[in-house]
């Protein structure tokens, strides 16, 4: 946040020097015309706002609905209302056919016995169709039986898709952000740099284009920094309520996206593992749980769950969606606050479990040691399931699973299994990474998505090593069982 600020302050100094000695020597020139869409909320000295960085000094800018639109000139045939059918059932190649917009209007003249059938836009204005169609037109319009007219389609804002409307609203220069994610009301977008002049504008537009699912638009504007997942929000458009409720995989979730993560793009991947270790007799540790994505479906599903996370807001919000969804507390049962360690080596001290969830990508694999200096003498040591982020696949895939089990053996202080396979398994094969750890004695690397051009989420499977059992305990600063989240970065301007 402060790199952005200094680099931001640099080149907005740089500009606006330039700008100033660029209005001295245009004095008496006709200003320029306003940007497509868009005016400003503020003004100083007469510089235009049409540079991101100095308009991100200077002010934000506001949306012109009005000033957003598009006017095409179209053939159109005036015909007998009553011969509507037949003529669009004829001509249907030819006609108008653009997405939400009817082919008929009513007559401009205003004669309820007369329609207005409109043509491509790239037929000529004068009505020539190619082939048997436009004989067939001449041969209509020489009986009087139909008039070739020349007619404006006037699309307004109202008309356009969310996209479309930016790209008619932004610069040519500012790449439309057509990727975000949506929990609950709330849509989340992660806008770059050239966007904050603009925020306004595109948060307005995705509230206009996606009511009424949609009431909220944030703008991520930190990193992923604090202890508990979390990042400091913006309200760019909306009402200013981030507490959502959302379904997946047949469960409600009720979450309050400041305080606590949530992804909805990985739904796909909670179900394919909840479905994988819903078997009779299973107990699974979940040690960094959230709200509940994998706890609260495993339990929907007979599995004894034991669940906890580091986030106070995560635990409550668990203990609020267990009850939603009618989990018993003989199948769900809520631990904590508390860090992972802590949830393993006191809080299941006397318990046994066949399967651990460490679902924290970012540093999921440090907590692997977590597990040395931990015994388990009632049953074979579990299989952990960890997530982690590691380079994309596709640039070498061997490299992939070299590193990642490289890593799991630097925390554990001792080697997992060898690899189940020698590149990334699919993401839809969590049966067959369960097998090869479990009955193979593997180290399933498995793939689940991508995250960023260059970096891949994976979940790595594997039994824990006896030999941890062994091992002293890692020499760290102990991790808190909870603590305040990391304060925002400071704002722009």
């Amino acid at each position: 946040g402060t790199r952005r600020r200094i680099a931001v302050w640099a080149v907005v100094t740089t500009r606006r020097l330039v700008a100033g000695w660029s209005v001295l020597r245009g004095l008496g020139k006709p200003a320029a015309a306003p940007e497509r869409g868009m005016v400003s909320t503020r003004r100083q000295g007469g510089l235009s706002l049409a540079d991101p960085e100095e308009a991100a000094w200077w002010g934000e800018k506001t949306l012109d609905r009005s000033a957003i639109g598009r006017s095409l000139r179209v053939a159109a045939l005036r015909i007998e209302a009553k011969r509507t059918g037949d003529i669009l059932a004829r001509l249907r190649p030819w006609l108008l056919n653009l997405p939400r917009l009817r082919n008929v209007e009513a007559d401009p003249e205003g004669d309820a016995g007369k329609k207005l059938v409109l043509l491509s836009s790239g037929i000529p204005e004068t009505g020539v169709l190619p082939g048997e169609a436009g004989a067939w037109v001449a041969e209509e319009v020489s009986a009087a039986r139909m008039e070739v007219r020349r007619h404006e389609v006037r699309l307004g804002y109202e008309y356009f898709t969310a996209e479309e409307a930016l790209r008619l609203a932004l610069p040519e220069d500012v790449e439309v952000p057509t990727s975000f994610e949506t929990a609950g009301h709330v849509v989340h977008v992660n806008l770059r740099p050239e966007h904050l002049p603009w925020k306004r504008v595109i948060g307005q537009v995705i509230l206009d284009k996606l009511r009424p699912r949609v009431r909220t638009v944030v703008n991520k504007v930190g990193d992923v920094t604090s202890t508990f997942r979390t990042y400091p929000l913006e309200i760019l458009a909306g009402d200013d309520d981030t507490r959502v409720v959302v379904k997946e995989d047949d469960c409600e979730f009720a979450l309050d996206v400041r305080e606590v993560y949530w992804n909805s793009r990985l739904q796909a991947e909670h179900s394919r593992l909840a479905d994988a270790l819903a078997r009779r007799g299973v107990v699974v540790a979940d040690a960094t749980c959230g709200v509940g994505p994998f706890a609260v479906p495993l339990a929907r599903r007979g599995v004894l769950v034991h669940a906890n996370d580091l986030n106070p807001a995560a635990v409550a919000a668990l203990r609020e969606n267990a009850a939603r969804n009618r989990c018993s507390p003989d199948r769900l049962v809520v631990h904590g606050p508390a860090c992972a360690t802590h949830f393993l080596a006191r809080d299941l001290r006397d318990v046994r479990y066949d399967h651990v969830i460490l679902n924290l990508p970012a540093s999921g694999i440090d907590l692997l040691d977590a597990f040395r200096g931990l015994p388990f003498p009632r049953g074979p040591p579990p299989l952990v399931h960890c997530y982690c982020f590691a380079a994309n696949r596709r640039a070498d895939p061997d490299a992939v699973v070299v590193d990642i089990i490289r890593r799991c053996a630097d925390t554990l202080g001792v080697s997992p299994p060898p690899p189940a396979t020698p590149t990334p398994m699919p993401s839809p094969d969590v049966r067959a990474a369960l097998h090869a750890a479990d009955a193979g004695a593997k180290t399933a690397v498995r793939y689940v998505r991508n995250v960023a051009p260059a970096k891949d989420m994976y979940c790595v499977s594997f039994r824990v090593p006896e030999a941890c059992a062994h091992l002293p305990p890692r020499d760290a600063a102990p991790r808190p069982a909870h603590g305040p989240p990391s304060p925002p970065p400071p704002a722009l301007g």
